[in-house]
C-alpha cells in the first residue's frame, strides 16, 4: 500500500504504452481525477530519451504519447526509447494459462526491440479481424484479397516469432539450471507455430487458409495463422503444464524473463 507497484506500473506504462495489471486505461487514473500523466527519462548508449503518457477518464479522449518532447503520431513510436522487462506474481500464467499469455510475452519482448514488428503485428491483426468479418457475412468472394493480405503480414511475425523463440529457449535453459541447481532438469522452449518451419511463411499461409477455408466458413472465424501460435515449454521432455511442481514453474517463469 505504499506505492510501489504503482512506481513499477507507471514504467511499464512509459515503456509499452499500457498497464502489465489491467487493459483499462482509466483505472490507472486516481480517483475523483479526470486525467493522469507519467513522464520517463532514461540514458541509453545514444544518449537521452524522454517518453510521457497522458490519459483520460472521457473515454472519447485517446491517450497522448509523448517522445523527447514531441506528441507521436503513432504508438509504435514510443517502442524502444525505454525498454522494460517485467516479473511479477502474475507471471505463474506463462505455463498455466493458455497460449495467448505466451505469445503475449513474445510479442512484448519483439514489440520493444523492433517498431517493424510492432507494425507488422498491428497490420496481421488487423487484417484478421477483417477476414473474420467477412467470414461472419459468408461472403467467399472477398475472402481471396483478404488471403493475400494475411498471408504477407504473417510471414514477418513468424520469422521474427521463430528466431525470438530459438534464443529465448537457449538462454532460458541455462537461467532454470542455475536457478533449479539440478542438472538432470532441463527446461526446453519450442516455438509452435504451422509455419515454424517454412522458408516461405507466406506461401504456406496461403496454403493453409486454402485448406482451412470450408471450416473457416463454418466456424465463422480463421482457423490457421499466427494468432494461434504457442511457446511450448517442458522439463525434461515432459509437459511442464501438466507435470511441473508449483515451484518448477515458478523457476521456468523466471527463467523466461531472465532469458527476455
Amino acid at each position: 500500500g505504499a506505492g510501489k507497484t504503482n512506481l513499477l506500473e507507471a514504467i511499464h506504462l512509459c515503456c509499452l504504452g499500457k498497464s502489465h495489471r489491467t487493459s483499462q486505461d482509466k483505472e490507472m487514473i486516481r480517483r475523483d481525477q479526470e486525467t493522469a500523466a507519467v513522464q520517463l527519462t532514461v540514458d541509453r548508449r545514444d544518449g537521452k530519451h524522454e517518453v510521457g503518457v497522458r490519459l483520460f477518464e472521457n473515454a472519447r479522449r485517446r491517450k497522448i504519447v509523448y517522445v523527447n518532447g514531441k506528441t507521436a503520431s503513432r504508438m509504435g513510436e514510443l517502442m524502444g526509447h525505454a525498454t522494460c522487462v517485467i516479473f511479477s506474481p502474475e507471471d505463474l500464467g506463462l505455463v498455466k494459462d493458455g497460449p495467448q499469455a505466451r505469445r503475449r510475452f513474445l510479442d512484448m519482448l519483439l514489440s520493444q526491440q523492433q517498431k517493424a514488428y510492432f507494425y507488422a503485428l498491428q497490420g496481421y491483426m488487423t487484417a484478421l479481424k477483417q477476414r473474420n468479418a467477412v467470414l461472419k457475412l459468408g461472403d467467399q468472394r472477398q475472402l481471396p484479397a483478404w488471403d493475400e493480405q494475411l498471408a504477407l503480414a504473417a510471414a514477418p511475425v513468424a520469422r521474427l516469432r521463430r528466431d525470438a523463440g530459438e534464443m529465448l529457449g537457449q538462454r532460458a535453459q541455462v537461467h532454470y539450471r542455475y536457478i533449479g541447481g539440478r542438472d538432470e532438469e532441463i527446461l526446453t522452449l519450442r516455438y509452435k507455430s504451422a509455419l515454424a518451419d517454412s522458408e516461405d511463411p507466406a506461401e504456406a499461409m496461403r496454403q493453409g487458409l486454402a485448406a482451412c477455408r470450408r471450416e473457416d466458413l463454418a466456424r465463422q472465424t480463421t482457423c490457421f495463422g499466427p494468432h494461434r501460435d504457442d511457446l511450448e515449454l517442458l522439463l525434461s521432455g515432459e509437459p511442464l503444464k501438466a507435470f511441473g511442481s508449483q515451484g518448477q514453474m515458478r523457476t521456468a517463469a523466471l527463467s523466461m524473463k531472465l532469458a527476455a
